[in-house]
């Protein structure tokens, strides 16, 4: 399964899963699941309904937060990050190839933090993620616009 751990209460995953996977993740002691995908995107696996059906089967706490590329925003960002915090953790984010996982991941991990956009993205690429400081900076410029 590839999965980037951000920290001990947050892990990102490069693929949608499958109902085996859900499994996998609660066997690993993931104890809440976020889709990211809008319904019916490409690809999908599960259906939004059919993955909380598969997580709460499994143990897990399911949060379906839909977000296309436009929607990666600092005010989304915030937003999200607040409903991550009060997930049972540890937490695995996923979308369709990781990528809206990995910003919205790294952009809350930052928030809840204290982090900027370069602590961030070292820390995705710690974790073996390809995020830039360029990649992120939309999701935290009002955080750090404040904190200037």
């Amino acid at each position: 399964m590839d999965r980037a751990q951000i920290d001990e209460n947050l892990s990102l995953l490069t693929f949608p899963p499958a109902a085996d996977d859900l499994q996998t993740l609660a066997d690993d002691g993931f104890k809440s699941i976020v889709n990211l995908r809008q319904a019916g995107e490409q690809g999908e696996k599960l259906s939004p309904q059919a993955e909380a059906e598969e997580a709460r089967e499994n143990g897990l706490d399911y949060l379906h937060y839909p977000v296309s590329p436009p929607d990666l925003t600092a005010e989304n960002a915030k937003d999200f990050a607040t409903r991550l915090v009060q997930l049972p953790r540890p937490v695995a984010i996923h979308c369709a190839s990781g990528r809206r996982a990995s910003l919205m991941g790294l952009a809350s991990w930052a928030l809840q933090n204290e982090g900027d956009a370069a602590t961030a993205a070292k820390r995705g690429g710690d974790a073996g993620l390809e995020i830039s400081e360029g990649d992120l900076l939309p999701l935290l410029n009002a955080n750090e616009a404040g904190a200037q």
